[in-house]
């Protein structure tokens, strides 16, 4: 007959005599190449499955422009980019870039351009005349066929920064993804390019 082990709050927990014997047997029996392929397979679970995709940026400079970011408005065009990226890849994209230059302790603003807006500049100057941004931050996606795996299709974002005060645009990218990102990496990633151009 099975015997009892332990007793916790009135439930009992039976285990059979034999099972310690089965179990070591199992263990013996278990192959060392076949647990290295679950432990391998658990991880990259856990890890989301596989890395995110990693912007390659074409960027041009203004010639020795010495100036850094201070105050921005973010703006972008309203655009449906559920078959490149996903829903409200634009907004998403936005907000997290603000959150992120919050922390670095510099103000920012989003402006969404709506597709029917007739005079596109109309928000723009409404921004900058009740935030006063030393920079604007232009925001616009694409996708780019040829560049990406066989599966899925490259991504590109389209960012131009211009001086307010000038009046010029000081840097503009090109970020090519292999495939498509999430909102937040993309952002992460142009963050990091904007400390490594030091306009940060």
């Amino acid at each position: 007959m099975a015997q009892t082990d332990k007793e916790n709050h009135g439930v009992q927990t039976r285990r059979s005599p034999h099972a310690s014997h089965v179990r070591q047997s199992f263990a013996k029996a278990w192959p060392l190449g076949l647990s290295i392929a679950i432990l391998a397979a658990t991880s990259m679970l856990l890890s989301g499955g596989c890395s995110a995709p990693k912007a390659h940026f074409q960027t041009q400079k203004l010639a020795s422009y010495p100036g850094k970011l201070e105050k921005v408005v973010i703006a972008f065009m309203e655009q449906d980019t559920a078959h490149l990226v996903e829903r409200d890849f634009l907004d998403q994209f936005a907000k997290t870039l603000a959150i992120s230059l919050a922390q670095r302790e510099i103000p920012s603003a989003t402006v969404r351009i709506p597709k029917t807006e007739l005079d596109r500049e109309k928000p723009l100057l409404a921004a900058t005349k009740q935030f006063y941004p030393t920079h604007l931050i232009f925001v616009g996606s694409t996708n780019s066929d040829g560049h990406g795996t066989s599966h899925e299709t490259a991504v590109t974002l389209q960012i131009e920064i211009k001086e307010r005060s000038s009046r010029s645009i000081v840097w503009r990218a090109d970020a090519t993804f292999p495939s498509p990102p999430s909102a937040k990496n993309a952002a992460q990633q142009f963050l990091e390019q904007l400390v490594k151009e030091k306009l940060l």
